[in-house]
Parts: C-alpha cells; sequence; structure tokens
C-alpha cells in the first residue's frame, strides 16, 4: 500500500477481473486504488484492467465485482459469449494479397471481448 504513494503510473493488465477485484479487496488496496484514480495519476488497464477501472459494469458473476471507477464508461462482461467460447484456429491471407508474394497460413487466437459504451 505504502509504494503506491510513489508510484507516476499504473498498468493494470488483462486477466480476469473479477480475481483481480477479489485480490485487491483481500489486500486492502481497492481504497487507495480508487484514490489513486480519482486524484487523476495516470492508469492504463488493458482488457480485464479496463474493466477494473470502469464506473459501471453488466453481466456480471453473481453477486457483482468492487471495480475501482475512474473510467466513465459501462463494460458488458462477456458481451460476445462466455471465455470457453474463445478458440485458435489458422487464417489465410485473402486472394489479394498473395499476389505479393503469397503468405502461409498463420495461427491465431480468438478471445471473447467485453463490450464497453461510454
Amino acid at each position: 500500500k505504502e509504494e503506491l504513494q510513489s508510484v507516476v503510473g499504473l498498468i493494470i493488465p488483462g486477466g480476469e477481473s473479477t480475481t483481480q477485484a477479489l485480490v485487491a479487496q483481500r489486500w486492502g488496496l481497492i481504497p487507495e486504488l480508487q484514490s489513486f484514480a480519482s486524484a487523476g495519476r495516470p492508469i492504463w488497464g488493458t482488457c480485464a484492467g479496463m474493466i477494473f477501472l470502469a464506473e459501471r459494469a453488466e453481466g456480471q458473476k453473481k453477486g457483482g465485482q468492487a471495480l475501482l471507477g475512474g473510467l466513465d464508461i459501462t463494460v458488458s462482461r462477456n458481451f460476445f459469449g462466455a471465455q470457453i467460447n474463445s478458440f485458435e484456429t489458422q487464417l489465410s491471407a485473402p486472394q489479394e494479397l498473395k499476389s505479393f508474394g503469397g503468405m502461409e497460413p498463420v495461427d491465431s487466437s480468438h478471445i471473447v471481448r467485453s463490450w464497453l459504451s461510454v
């Protein structure tokens, strides 16, 4: 907690936002993180970090989760389906690009994402 006072900026990575909130609650970090955000200090949240920084969330697990706030957005969790619907596949280049030297199929990951509205 004390170290947070000396931090210039904060990055909250992807992962699972409910887990992030539970860990932050157990360590007593929610009030400090909310103060950090409300003071206008820079915070960058990617994926689950963005959900954690949202003012409002829809589609949360039963009982909800703590949100830090700071981003005036509403996040709809699992808007495109449950995480279990994420998948990996190979993608081929469109025919138009193959004339530029061709391209072998590449592995790709398609991860179910949230939707946000301002």
